[in-house]
This record gives C-alpha cells, sequence and structure tokens, in this order.
C-alpha cells in the first residue's frame, strides 16, 4: 500500500478538535497509522501552538502532524509546502479531507486545482453536501470539472459506527434469518436524541436545523441501510425514493427554550431543534425522532410486530434485543473517524455515501422541509421528552 500524506481543511474547526483528530491520534497509538497529517489554517500560528490550540497530548501524533498557513491565494506556495512534507516522509499519495461548510468545496477545489495537486489524489467531503439539492447539485458538477468521481468520497460519521456498518451482518444472523424481512415490513421507529444543545455551533445550526443536521446526513441513511437487502449505493437510493412525504400532521416540529439565546444564534430564530415524523416505504410505517437536550443521549432503532420486537441498540449500548433477549454485542471500541480513515486510506467505498444517495437524501429533505414550515414550532424544555403537542 502507497504511503498517503492526509491534507486537512477546516483543521482548526469544532469537527477538527472535538472527532477528527482524536481519531487519527488514537491510529497513531494503535499503530494503524503512519501517514503525515498536513492540517490547513489561515491563522497565523507556529506548530507548537496549533497543538496546543487543538488540544494534541500525543506526542508520535504530534511528531507526524504539519501545520500549513495558507491565504488561498497563493497556490505555488501551497504546493510546495505539501510537496515538501511529501518527499520527506516518502508519501505517493494525497488524501485531501475537507472538514469546511459545503460553501467552501468548490473554492477549495479549484485552489487545489492551481496548485497542480488532483492528479490521483483522494477527496473526502463532510456532510452534508449543500443545503438543498439544487445546491448539492451544482457544487458536484463544479467539483467534478476537476476531480474524477472514482476518487470522489462522502463522508457520513453514522457510516463509520460498527453497529450501522454492521446491519447487514445482523440481518442475516441465525437468529433473525427468515424474520427480518417480515418484521421490517410493519413498523420501525429510529430515535437519535441528544441531552446536550448546539455546543457552540450556532453560526452552522442556525442555518441546518435537525432535518439537515440529522435526518438528512444519518437518519435517511440509516432507515435505507435497514430496509435495502443489499448494502449497495443502488439499493439504498431506491429505498430513500420508496419514502412517502410526511403530511403536515405528521410532523412535529421544537425549538428547546433558550435556544435563541445561544451564541451566534438570532433571536428570531425559527430553527428546528426537534423533529419528529411518519413516513411510510411500501407497507413500512416508519416513525422518525430526533432532537437536542431531550432527556437522555441514546440512538436505537425498533422494529415490531404482533409476533417480534427487535431492538438494535448503537448508543450507548452496542447489541440487539430479539423479544428482551440478546442476540448479538458488538464490543470493538474502534470509534466512526478512526474506521473512515482507515477505509479512505484503503481506498474502500463501503462506508461512504454515494452520489445517488445524497440526491435522493435531498429530493425527501427538500419536501420534508417544505411541510415542516406549514407546522408551528413548539418550544420545549431541556431534560423532556420533546415538545408536548
Amino acid at each position: 500500500m502507497d504511503k498517503s500524506i492526509i491534507v486537512l481543511f477546516g483543521s482548526t474547526g469544532d469537527l477538527a478538535k472535538k472527532k477528527i483528530l482524536p481519531a487519527l491520534s488514537e491510529l497513531y497509538k494503535k499503530n494503524l497509522l503512519n501517514c503525515p497529517i498536513a492540517c490547513i489554517g489561515r491563522r497565523e500560528l507556529e506548530k507548537e501552538q496549533y497543538i496546543k490550540l487543538m488540544e494534541i497530548n500525543n506526542n508520535k501524533f504530534a511528531d507526524n502532524l504539519y501545520y500549513v498557513r495558507t491565504d488561498f491565494e497563493d497556490s505555488l506556495k501551497f504546493k510546495k509546502e505539501i510537496e515538501k512534507i511529501k518527499d520527506k516522509c516518502q508519501c505517493r499519495k494525497i488524501i485531501f479531507y475537507l472538514a469546511t461548510s459545503s460553501e467552501l468545496f468548490v473554492p477549495i477545489v479549484e485552489f487545489i486545482n492551481g496548485a497542480s495537486l488532483i492528479n490521483k489524489s483522494i477527496f473526502c467531503f463532510e456532510k452534508p453536501f449543500g443545503s438543498n439539492l439544487e445546491s448539492a447539485e451544482n457544487i458536484y458538477n463544479e467539483i467534478l470539472k476537476h476531480v474524477k468521481k472514482e476518487n470522489i468520497y462522502f463522508a457520513d460519521h453514522y457510516l463509520g459506527k460498527d453497529m450501522v456498518y454492521n446491519l447487514q451482518k445482523i440481518r442475516e444472523s441465525k437468529e433473525l434469518a427468515g424474520i427480518w424481512e417480515k418484521e421490517c415490513a410493519e413498523s420501525l421507529e429510529i430515535n437519535l436524541i441528544e441531552n446536550f444543545g448546539i455546543e457552540g455551533r450556532g453560526e452552522y445550526y442556525d442555518k441546518t436545523g435537525a432535518i439537515k443536521d440529522v435526518v438528512q446526513n444519518h437518519i435517511l441513511q440509516i432507515i435505507a441501510l435497514l430496509f435495502s437487502t443489499r448494502p449497495i449505493a443502488k439499493e439504498k437510493a431506491e429505498v430513500i425514493n420508496s419514502l412517502s412525504i410526511p403530511l403536515p400532521k405528521d410532523i412535529i416540529i421544537g425549538q428547546y427554550e433558550g435556544y435563541k439565546s445561544e451564541k451566534d444564534v438570532s433571536p428570531n430564530s425559527k430553527t428546528e431543534t426537534f423533529i419528529a415524523f411518519k413516513t411510510s416505504s411500501h407497507k413500512s410505517s416508519i416513525y422518525v425522532k430526533t432532537g437536542k437536550f431531550l432527556d437522555k443521549k441514546a440512538t436505537y432503532f425498533i422494529i415490531k410486530s404482533e409476533t417480534h420486537k427487535i431492538i438494535i441498540n448503537v448508543y450507548p449500548e452496542q447489541n440487539v434485543l430479539l423479544d428482551g433477549k440478546e442476540i448479538y454485542r458488538l464490543n470493538n471500541k474502534t470509534t466512526d473517524y478512526e474506521n473512515i480513515f482507515l477505509d479512505l486510506i484503503k481506498e474502500e467505498k463501503n462506508r461512504f455515501v454515494s452520489w445517488h444517495e445524497i440526491q435522493a437524501s435531498w429530493e425527501f429533505t427538500d419536501k420534508l422541509i417544505r411541510q415542516a414550515r406549514k407546522q408551528k414550532l413548539h418550544i420545549y424544555k431541556k431534560g423532556s421528552h420533546g415538545p408536548n403537542n
């Protein structure tokens, strides 16, 4: 395997600090990674200042980390900096990881193209990719002017979670073989709930909301995995396309008390921090709930019928219950972003979302948002189950 260099854009952001850099550091601790990491930023920082800012305390990881300051105007200077690291570490392949807002995807790709670093490089884009179907298609088409389709990866960190990734394996287990399809055909509940707020991400979240941040990003992907017979892009996109658009009466949206006082949130904000809705796929009823500042942090799915009840716990437990009896437990401690970067290096696409799935997800999400806007935004108390109505 060719040694890679990981070039991280958005390296001073919240996602990099809380998720990406800790995951890369952990891979170094486990001796699963030896790639140099070039962290790209606009700030005037020395490497030591960057390490302190991002609270990095793994010396082995820090030794292989580089901070590259750029104003995104001098492509030649950027090219020299990256090639200097490549040559020093004897890297043959570049992985560009864009942990930025999607508005910056095209400018960054064009900047990299100006530095003549596109050829054979891998590009991974964080979701949400775009803010609606039209913007996603525009961004994708602009990127395709410079990057080949096969070198584009779309990250959804929920696919990095082993319990989610293993849904196909779980449904084929001896305990569930023969009943999964029958049970899935009746009723499914999906719950992604959190007991905390937006954690200083007001500027991002107020433009995004729970629907784009969680439903479009993660929940539609989970539904696709639960209902497709094979976890391949075409089938997953078909599942998403089969979903009925919820009627306004089947949608509840809410906003937690105090949200408008959060930093960088508009005092007149109508952004939802909670949504529950009912949809369906063929004969299956699907109930979705997600929100912030609820009574607990948990991710779980419930498949019910007259004869069986299957509970799939992703967090805090990682197990499967069939009629109250545990039939599967996962003790793997590899985190979602660790898996994402390991698969990027191997150029393995199974944990990544396809372009067709993104299109299908935005088509559903755009329509869901239009329906949700017809409903009243309920204010709910922190630590509650959400809106009462």
